[in-house]
Parts: structure tokens; C-alpha cells; sequence
């Protein structure tokens, strides 16, 4: 007969591990109430057919805080803009919308960061440092997200080339070698990274990396931009062959001291591509790939269909700098290849930055002042009531409002530091359960569990509730801990019929008159419970999990039908995995829910008081050591 198995699983369903604490952290800044200088008061936004901005040219340090006071009172579309953007391009785009607050750069990929009510003002504060923005609603802080390009837009489009760059010269203008016929190589060129040497070849020549002037009468080497015949001189770059697969091709340019600047080019797939069709561009100040300052991955579109891209980065020391240029298996076409100083206008813009859809917004105040500077205070307001009910609900972070939540419904709260803000939750169902899905169970039970009740109750951890790790956060189980007593029931007939019992968890279970009598059972979801032949756990065994749901078993497995002696169950807790646990590992701080693995019972014994484990291998004696590591603090 098979040993028993549960090791595994029953050890998952245990407690959290640590490794280092990944959970969101507010930054450490200093607080101010306001904000001394005023860039804007009092205005409203309600063109539907028509982009509607307020700018505000300003002259951005490396920190600064803005804070907007603003509401929406309706908006198709995303509502309310909030740009700031420095001279070197880097930024940040927040948009304040009828039900949600977003990050949006770009604006094709909004990532929602709370839930917003119309007609409600909220408070934004955006602290920038360190090339990163702190961000702030009601004086709490939601996430950091680091600055990045922000293109301008127009008619509601973003814009790979800004309208105010007052770009210089092209530095890397005899990219193409002008109108010359020999290799690239003869015009500053080079390869690293192969030791082929032959590659390079004459312009318009045949095979190899060469110049190509392709025009409407160029046939197979046809090119389009934007639906068009392109005419131009474009320049054949490969990988498509295992001796030259890891070039970088590279070519130096002349660069300035401390200056922005903006690369671009035209670039196209051609053939041979395996697999993906991308081209990395780089600067840096060799002609190592591991030595750029700055890079960006070109996506290419279709066959010979010319697309342009740039990027832009902020030089170091003045001297000469090496754009390099690596891809995927592939021939691929590059052309118009431009580096330009550019002089970007830092500034703010304000409003509803696209031109149909009807919006009601109003800006009370806007301010700002040298210097990243965190809120001193939360700003509450007037609430609301809402009901949630039904299957799965995410939330992202919520203001000012009283949930009630009834029947079986799963409440996400996908906050990564800030859940929510002045709201309450009523638990009035034991299946109305509350995940905290960024936020360990330390925290919630220090900082959140205060605004949770069960049926009308103050919710307790382990009296009226049982809080287990879930994840990457916490589950809030409503009446946990009466499930415990009762979280299997087993029947002497199939279908859930006839004699049944229930039994409790963390007991090895005395089966009495239902000692090989049990053909079929219940498992309470958030269970996990080990069936065996034997009293003592040895024999045929299996192990059940209740996951998302109960778990029905009408008919028993062959080797348990009427033949189980033993049953015990644990709560199961629904932990990732985060590493490998030994005796040689010393771990000095805690981290958020997760699972470590190993073989010896020295891991055993360095996570027995804190946290979950998975043994991967192991007899029956480190089972049943395992089976008495229950309660846990995470």
C-alpha cells in the first residue's frame, strides 16, 4: 500500500513565510499641509467637441510636489488630465474620471488606482523624487510609479514627436553614408558580439547588412510608411543566422555635456523571424551593450511596413557615445535615423486633453512648491452606502463609503498600500469573504480590521473572524473559527445520504460508528482535509482541497470507498510560493504571505514558529511534526 501523502499540501495550509518585506511601503518624506505657490483657482471644463486645457509653463527641479483639488461631476471619456512633464520628457499623466482615478501614461493603457464618486472633490497630490512619483488622494498614499515619457497629445492622440522639442542638428545625420555605394562600415559602422567580418556589403548589393534605396519601383524590397510607398535610403540589419545572431551593430555620434536629447528611426521587419520581431536600441558611452545609459525595445508592425519610434534619454559627460543596435532572429529594415538635442518646455497641463466627449469638471485649486512633500492629514468627506453582492468584486482603493456585503460574495480589495479611506465593510454572510490581495495579516489586523463587523459585530481576529494569507495578502473570513468545528461532514452513503458526522480540524478524528462506512462527503471551503486506510494515517491516502468553493464528493475514490479510518483536517491558506527553506538559511526579517519548500527537517525547524512550509520529501514522522505547526502570526 502507498504511504501517506498530505505533506505537501497540509504544510501549505499553514502560516506565512518571510524572506524581505515586498509589501507597498509609503515613501519616507516630509509633510506639509499646503502648498505655498498657486498655479491655478477655480476652473471648469465642460467642452464636449473640443479639447479643453489649462498649461502651466513652470521650471521643474529633480523634486517637487503638485497638489490638485478637483471633482467631476460627469465625463465620458477619462475626464480629468493631470500632466507634469520635465525637460528632458520624463513625467507623469494621472486622470480623474466619473469612476475611477488612473494612471495614464500612456492613455491606451489606463491602470486604475481607486474607485471615484461623481460630484465628490478628491484631493491628488503627486510628490516627485528620485525619478519617481509618489501618489497621494486624500492624504493617502496609493503607489509610487516610476517618471516616465509623456508624449504630447494631440486631437486626443499621443504624439511620438513632441510639438515644442526645439530640436537641434541630426548628430547622427551620415548614418546613411549620404548617397555613397560602399559598405556601412566605410561610414562609421562597426560589429561586436560575432566574429564574422564579412557581413557588411556595398550599397544595394545582394545579401549580407547593407544600404537598400527602395522606392515604388523597388519590387520585393518594396517598403510603405503609413499606407504609403516609401522612397529613401533604408539600411538591411540581421540576425538571421546563428554566426552573427548576439551583433550589435553600433555607430558613434558626438554628444554634449549633460543634454537632452531625442533619437528616432523608421524601422520594419522584413523576414526569416522565428519568433518575436523586436529591435533594441541603445546609447552609451562604449560600444558595449551592458554599457547603455538608456535603451528602448522597437516593436515592429507587418511585413516592410516602416514605422517611427523614438526615445529619449539625458546625456552624462560630453564626448563621444555609441548608438547600438540588437534584435531578434531576423532581417529587418532601419531608416531616417535622427539625434537631436532637444530643448523640451517643462510645464503642467490641466483639463480634459481630448476632443469628443461631453464632460461637467472643476478644478478648485491647484498649487505647488519646490521640494517632495508628503500630506500631513487624510481629508474625509460626505458618504455613501453601496451593497455588494454576488460572485467576485475588485475594488481598487475606495473613499468615503459604507459596503454591505451579503450572500456568496468575494470582496477584492486590490489597494497595494491604502485599501480604502473613510469606508466600512458589513460582513452578513459567512460567505462574504474580504481579501486584502496586497496587504499581509499583520497589517490588516493592526490597520483595517477596525472597519470590518460580522453580522452587525466589531470583527476580531480568531474570535469572530479567521484571517488567513491569501496570496500576496489576506483573506477576512467571517465566523472562521464555528466553521473550524464543523468543516467536514461525511456520509455512510453516496450523494451526501444517509448516517453523517462532522468532524472538527487540527484532530485526529475517532470515526466510530462510520469507520469504513464513508462513501461520500463535504469539505468546507478553505479546508483541506486527508483521507487514509489506516487509524494511524499510514496506507492508501488521498488529500482534498477546498479552494475557491466547497468541495462536494458524492462517490469516494477507488482505495477510500468504505474503506477510511483516518480523517483530519487543517484550514488551508492560500499562500504563494517564495523559495527554497534549509537548515543553512538564516532569515532576520519577515515578508508578505508565501511558501517556502525544502527537505529537512532543519527547515523545519527555522520556520516551525513563523511561518508556512512545504516539505518536498519526507517520512512520516516530519508529517506529523509539520501537522502540529497550526497557528501562526503572519
Amino acid at each position: 500500500m502507498r504511504k501517506l501523502r498530505p505533506c505537501i499540501l497540509l504544510a501549505a495550509g499553514l502560516a506565512s513565510l518571510f524572506v524581505e518585506d515586498t509589501n507597498a511601503q509609503a515613501p519616507t518624506l516630509p509633510t506639509k499641509a499646503t502648498l505655498s505657490t498657486n498655479l491655478l483657482s477655480t476652473r471648469t471644463f465642460t467642452n464636449a467637441s473640443a479639447v479643453d486645457t489649462v498649461t502651466r509653463q513652470r521650471t521643474l527641479p529633480a523634486s517637487y510636489t503638485l497638489q490638485v483639488v478637483a471633482k467631476v461631476n460627469s465625463a465620458t471619456g477619462r475626464g480629468l488630465d493631470i500632466e507634469g512633464r520635465g525637460a528632458n520628457l520624463n513625467g507623469f499623466r494621472l486622470s480623474l474620471g466619473a469612476s475611477a482615478f488612473s494612471w495614464s501614461n500612456p492613455v491606451t493603457a489606463l491602470q486604475a488606482l481607486s474607485a471615484t464618486t461623481t460630484g465628490q472633490f478628491y484631493t491628488v497630490r503627486v510628490a516627485v523624487k528620485n525619478d519617481s512619483a509618489h501618489i497621494y488622494q486624500n492624504g493617502a498614499y496609493l503607489l509610487s510609479k516610476p517618471l516616465a515619457s509623456v508624449k504630447d497629445l494631440v486631437a486626443g492622440v499621443e504624439t511620438e514627436v513632441p510639438l515644442d522639442s526645439g530640436a537641434g542638428p541630426n548628430v547622427a545625420a551620415s548614418w546613411n553614408g549620404g548617397a555613397g555605394t560602399g559598405r556601412p562600415s566605410d561610414y562609421g559602422w562597426g560589429l561586436t558580439g560575432t566574429t564574422v567580418t564579412t557581413l557588411f556589403n556595398t550599397a544595394n548589393g545582394s545579401g549580407g547588412a547593407r544600404y537598400m534605396d527602395v522606392n515604388a519601383s523597388s519590387g520585393s524590397n518594396l517598403h510603405t510608411l503609413n499606407g504609403s510607398t516609401y522612397s529613401g535610403r533604408i539600411f538591411y540589419i540581421r540576425w538571421d543566422n546563428s554566426t552573427y545572431q548576439a551583433a550589435s551593430y553600433h555607430f558613434p555620434v558626438t554628444l554634449a555635456a549633460n543634454t537632452n536629447y531625442n533619437f528616432s528611426m523608421l524601422h520594419a521587419y522584413i523576414s526569416n523571424a522565428t519568433g518575436a520581431k523586436n529591435i533594441t536600441v541603445g546609447i552609451g558611452k562604449t560600444t558595449a551593450v551592458t554599457a547603455r545609459i538608456a535603451s528602448k525595445v522597437f516593436v515592429t508592425d507587418g511585413t516592410r511596413a516602416l514605422k517611427r519610434e523614438s526615445f529619449q534619454f539625458t546625456s552624462q559627460e560630453a564626448g563621444t557615445y555609441y548608438l547600438t543596435i540588437t534584435g531578434d532572429w531576423g532581417l529587418y529594415s532601419i531608416g531616417e535615423l535622427a539625434l537631436r538635442a532637444i530643448n523640451f518646455t517643462p510645464r503642467f497641463v490641466f483639463g480634459k486633453n481630448y476632443p469628443s466627449g461631453a464632460v461637467n469638471m472643476e478644478i478648485s485649486s491647484v498649487t505647488y512648491e519646490d521640494g517632495a512633500w508628503a500630506p500631513n492629514a487624510i481629508v474625509t468627506g460626505p458618504k455613501q452606502s453601496v451593497s455588494l453582492t454576488g460572485n467576485s468584486q475588485y475594488l481598487p482603493t475606495t473613499f468615503n463609503t459604507d459596503y454591505t456585503v451579503g450572500g456568496k460574495t468575494d470582496v477584492h480589495l486590490t489597494g497595494e498600500y491604502t485599501p480604502f479611506v473613510n469606508a466600512t465593510f458589513a460582513l452578513n454572510s459567512n460567505d462574504a469573504w474580504l481579501f486584502f490581495d496586497n496587504i499581509k495579516p499583520s497589517v490588516v489586523a493592526a490597520n483595517w480590521l477596525s472597519s470590518v463587523t460580522i453580522n452587525g459585530a466589531p470583527a476580531v481576529n480568531n474570535s469572530n473572524v479567521r484571517m488567513a494569507p491569501y496570496k500576496n495578502g489576506t483573506v477576512v473570513i467571517p465566523n472562521g473559527h464555528l466553521t473550524s468545528q464543523a468543516a467536514v461532514q461525511v456520509y455512510n452513503q453516496q450523494n451526501l445520504t444517509g448516517t453523517s458526522a462532522t468532524y472538527p480540524i487540527e484532530v485526529y478524528n475517532n470515526l466510530g460508528a462510520l469507520n469504513n462506512k464513508i462513501r461520500s462527503f463535504k469539505l468546507k471551503r478553505g479546508y483541506v482535509a486527508t483521507f487514509a486506510n489506516n487509524a494511524d494515517g499510514t496506507g492508501y491516502s488521498r488529500v482534498f482541497v477546498a479552494n475557491d468553493s466547497d468541495l462536494v464528493v458524492n462517490n469516494m475514490p477507488a482505495g477510500l470507498d468504505t474503506t477510511v479510518s483516518f480523517v483530519r483536517v487543517f484550514k488551508w491558506n492560500w499562500v504563494s510560493k517564495k523559495g527554497k527553506a534549509g537548515a543553512v538559511h538564516r532569515w532576520t526579517k519577515p515578508i508578505p504571505p508565501g511558501i517556502m519548500t525544502g527537505t529537512s527537517a532543519g527547515a523545519l525547524r527555522l520556520i516551525m514558529s513563523t511561518r508556512p512550509f512545504v516539505n518536498m520529501a519526507a517520512g512520516l514522522t516530519l508529517v506529523r511534526s509539520i501537522q502540529k505547526v497550526i497557528s501562526v502570526t503572519c
